[in-house]
């Protein structure tokens, strides 16, 4: 039996509106990415407290756990997303995290404003996210969502590793300002 879920995505939120949301308790699917010349998916997750889970992906991203591109690439980062780190810095992967051996790496590279931080702070500055809260029938399946969402998106279009299997008989109605970036 086909289970139909309606997801309302609410409009792109620069990372400066975090702070206004800190005590909504949301449980429901988030994507992050980046607003550029246009919202650029870069992730979707689920979570019990989405906001909360939103600065620890930012705090991750500050704290050298996450790859960081160059700024002109981030448009197109999912073209990058199987390669390795650019030697020259001039596009694609400027860092990429290997935990806990690459963290003095990461200190050392935010000193290089030109080849490093700008790109860094690009990332941070243009930090957004969305979200949908799911009716009360379908949040117990958000992990069946979050496949979902990243199968309607594409996992090679986002900086998600993993998807595990669809389920067929789930089927999500996208709606609101970010739906057109869903099949």
């Amino acid at each position: 039996m086909e289970t139909i879920i309606k997801l309302e995505w609410k409009e792109p939120r620069n990372v400066l509106e975090l702070n206004n949301l800190v005590k909504e308790r949301l449980k429901g699917v988030y994507i992050w990415g980046f607003n550029i010349e246009y919202f650029v998916p870069y992730y979707i997750g689920i979570s019990n407290d989405i906001i909360y889970r939103l600065f620890e992906h930012l705090n991750n991203l500050i704290g050298g756990r996450y790859t960081i591109f160059h700024k002109n690439s981030l448009c197109n980062f999912a073209k990058y997303k199987n390669q390795g780190l650019q030697k020259d810095k001039t596009e694609g992967k400027i860092y990429i995290p290997d935990w806990p051996s690459s963290y003095i790496d990461f200190l050392n590279e935010r000193k290089d404003k030109e080849n490093f931080q700008d790109h860094l702070d690009f990332m941070i500055d243009n930090f957004a996210f969305s979200y949908a809260i799911p009716d009360d029938k379908t949040k117990n399946n958000l992990e069946e969502i979050e496949k979902r969402c990243i199968y309607d998106i594409k996992i090679e279009k986002l900086a998600n590793t993993k998807a595990g299997i669809v389920n067929k008989d789930y089927k999500i109605v996208h709606s609101g300002s970010i739906k057109k970036i869903f099949n």
